[in-house]
């Protein structure tokens, strides 16, 4: 799951859930666009962090117990503004996962931003240079409650490029592999961009990732504004492979822009410009017909959330479920910029939890409805009976139902807040961070 890989989990047996959500503010200034879950200090309650804090549970009506600021980076940055905020606004934590780096015992977190924006706050402000664009930050320990030192830095690669990631274990080692794009990797040609995998070093934790190279190159004259990226097992052949905006590259450690391992299909929603993807994609048996589907945003600044229908080994079939306000769907949102696949109610089925992002894009690049009320939601996976091919609904559960809803930012956080068992949410987006405790 996205934003939460835990290497020390809190064993907490998952209850069935009702789809309601008690809101909790963490803080609502906007301070990050991801957020994770975790026991940070290892007191047996889960944790929280986004952007360069994080915040110890428990989490009751007044937020968390306490919060400490673990690096360095910006606070808080303006909401909205003109074309100037692609300087300003536009957060260092595009994505934020835990995981025990080290193994240590105690658990660390990554961090992953813009490569190509940084804001005067931020590492190396004088040059206004990011030097590194994936960072780990250890954790100190059993001092992490109490000391006020940041957490030592470690760079894991200056060009991680795309904005949104997904842990998944591509070698079968049990430590996970990173989704991400680079330019600057592919010196032969410095106007195209490939898409792969990050893989640590195991035998040296404090070393830097390894880039590996999937997918063919791309024309790509732009920076880091790429879209859509995910982790599965499309062929279930027991291999990971990797997704993206122009198909399926299966048995991504043997692929290595091998196009005959490429399934041809579009997971998106039109057009030829390489940015306009979706968000995080899942491969996933919607149908319960054991093969593997897919879901994923048509358009990350755009409209249409779908599912695709594998007929037959490579071939699929497209059905959206979120539309746009002129087609008859149970729900039209547009901005869909980040998105999760858990069981969020204990059916055994699984669930897409997503929303609209508000101000995604700043003022003066065209999102449709830009200041549009933000959503999240729960869509309730519904395989109906008769079984059918393609014979699935996807219900919509409202997850904010306040009078100030929030949206999502670029990752979604989804695991287990506290410890009743019900699955519950985090986000961090441009109207703050907040949890959603599942009833």
């Amino acid at each position: 799951m996205t934003g939460t890989w835990p290497a020390r989990p809190i064993a907490v047996s998952q209850q069935p859930g009702r789809l309601t959500y008690t809101k909790i503010k963490v803080d609502d200034r906007f301070l990050a666009e991801s957020c994770s879950i975790a026991d940070y200090n290892r007191d047996g309650t889960p944790d929280i962090s986004a952007g360069r804090r994080w915040y110890q549970g428990p989490f009751g009506p007044s937020g968390a117990t306490e919060e400490h600021v673990y690096r360095a980076g910006h606070d808080e940055l303006p909401r909205s503004g003109a074309m100037s905020e692609l300087d300003t606004g536009v957060s260092d934590d595009w994505s934020c996962f835990a995981e025990d780096v080290d193994g240590d015992g105690y658990t660390d977190i990554i961090n992953i931003t813009c490569p190509d924006v940084v804001d005067a706050n931020a590492v190396a402000p004088a040059t206004r240079q990011r030097t590194h664009t994936a960072i780990w930050y250890k954790n100190p320990g059993a001092a992490v409650s109490t000391s006020s030192a940041a957490w030592k830095a470690y760079p894991m690669h200056n060009d991680v490029r795309g904005e949104q990631h997904t842990l998944s274990d591509v070698d079968g080692d049990g430590r996970p592999e990173i989704s991400g794009a680079c330019k600057s990797c592919n010196n032969s040609d410095p106007e195209t961009v490939t898409r792969g995998y990050y893989q640590m070093d195991t035998t040296r934790p404090t070393a830097g990732w390894t880039y590996h190279v999937v997918t063919k190159p791309y024309p790509w004259p732009g920076g880091g504004w790429l879209h859509g990226f995910g982790f599965g097992d499309v062929n279930r052949d027991g291999k990971i492979d990797l997704l993206e905006r122009g198909g399926v590259w299966t048995n991504i450690q043997a692929a290595r822009a091998d196009t005959s391992a490429f399934y041809d299909v579009k997971l998106h929603g039109g057009g030829t410009d390489p940015k306009d993807g979706g968000s995080h994609m899942f491969a996933v048996d919607v149908d319960g017909d054991e093969d593997m589907d897919i879901i994923s945003a048509d358009a990350a600044h755009g409209y249409g959330i779908s599912w695709h229908e594998q007929t037959a080994p490579g071939k699929f079939t497209k059905h959206k479920f979120v539309g746009t306000p002129q087609e008859s769907f149970a729900t039209d949102f547009s901005q869909p910029h980040a998105l999760e696949v858990v069981d969020m109610d204990g059916d055994g089925v699984p669930d897409v939890v997503t929303g609209k992002s508000y101000l995604a894009h700043p003022e003066g690049l065209n999102d449709p409805d830009l200041r549009g009320e933000p959503v999240n939601y729960v869509f309730k996976i519904k395989r109906n009976t008769p079984s059918e091919a393609g014979s699935v609904t996807f219900e919509p559960h409202p997850i904010d139902t306040s009078n100030t809803k929030v949206g999502v930012g670029r990752q979604i956080a989804v695991g287990h807040i506290n410890l009743d068992g019900i699955m519950d949410v985090c986000v961090a987006s441009k109207l703050g961070v907040y949890v959603f405790l599942g009833q």
